[in-house]
């Protein structure tokens, strides 16, 4: 299903001076969440856009697909390319439950720039994680310290460190179309109970502290740093607005009519500080003007009506 055009229109419109049309632009991790927006708001900005992908999977938009993996790039990827965008990695489970894989996605990162310098790529954006900065208590800036505190935090870190000289995004979280509702994604599964009428349960005692940004927000983020990031150095990307895990479950509770019920199973400890999972991302704004044009509520309407064909 596509994305909502008044979505992508005003994307578009925001993007509208950095001179993206006619470029050519190679995506990996294409057909995820992330990867949809991009290759559908590429699209509509007038790319040439190429995904490189295993299994292709159906596009909205017209793609030039380059089927296979990393290596498929030295003898299927376009021989000149204007940009890059490096998002393709494996998930936190696998790569905790496979320790190969570890080594296997730093390699991926390694294959595709090699295959930027060959194919004179003038601009390379790689899609590392906050993920990278462990466990957090405060709004996070990009000084922080990086800890390789689990295996998807590991190869994160590694990466970054071969796109040193490239322009890095920390990803934070994020609501909108394609966002996956059957996996452990807070507001994919209230969403999904939401569109299903059924009760929204909170396994935890709901005080930890999440943001969101809309994914069409997003999009309009990576094409700024693609085009002009200053290389060398990662940027936060995502919401600065705090919202608790039970404020998140009765914003979705309330999409429906009547709202639904929301249960919060565990207790909260009023000695225990909140976890926090919240980006400073006032390097993207100072330097880019970038900002968060969508409040996490309205994102939430968005997406839901979008599953419900209303959008």
């Amino acid at each position: 299903m596509k994305l909502p055009v008044r979505d992508v229109d005003e994307a578009t419109a925001r993007l509208q001076n950095e001179e993206l049309g006619g470029r050519s632009v190679v995506v990996t991790g294409a057909s995820g969440f992330i990867g949809r927006w991009l290759v559908e708001t590429g699209h509509a900005l007038g790319l040439d856009v190429f995904v490189l992908t295993r299994k292709p999977p159906i596009f909205e938009v017209p793609v030039r697909v380059i089927e296979g993996d990393y290596h498929a790039l030295a003898s299927r990827g376009p021989a000149r390319c204007d940009l890059f965008i490096h998002g393709a990695t494996a998930t936190s489970d696998e790569l905790a439950k496979d320790p190969k894989l570890v080594q296997e996605t730093i390699d991926g990162t390694r294959i595709a720039l090699d295959y930027a310098a060959r194919a004179g790529v003038q601009r390379f954006l790689y899609l590392s994680s906050g993920a990278v900065y462990g466990k957090q208590q405060a709004r996070v800036s990009e000084d922080a310290e990086v800890q390789p505190h689990t295996p998807y935090a590991e190869t994160k870190i590694a990466s970054e460190e071969l796109c040193r000289d490239r322009v890095i995004a920390r990803l934070f979280a994020f609501i909108g179309p394609h966002l996956p509702l059957d996996r452990n994604f807070a507001a994919g599964n209230f969403l999904h109970n939401a569109l299903e009428r059924k009760p929204i349960e909170v396994k935890g005692d709901g005080t930890a502290l999440r943001s969101f940004l809309y994914a069409g927000d997003l999009a309009v983020w990576l094409w700024t740093l693609l085009v002009r990031g200053a290389a060398g150095r990662p940027y936060n990307v995502g919401s600065e607005t705090a919202v608790s895990i039970a404020e998140l479950a009765q914003g979705a509770a309330q999409l429906t009519d009547p709202p639904l019920d929301v249960a919060i199973r565990g207790i909260a400890n009023p000695g225990v500080a909140p976890e926090w999972y919240v980006p400073s991302t006032q390097r993207a704004r100072q330097e880019l003007g970038l900002a968060e044009w969508t409040d996490w509520r309205e994102a939430l309407r968005r997406t839901y009506e979008w599953h419900r064909g209303e959008s």
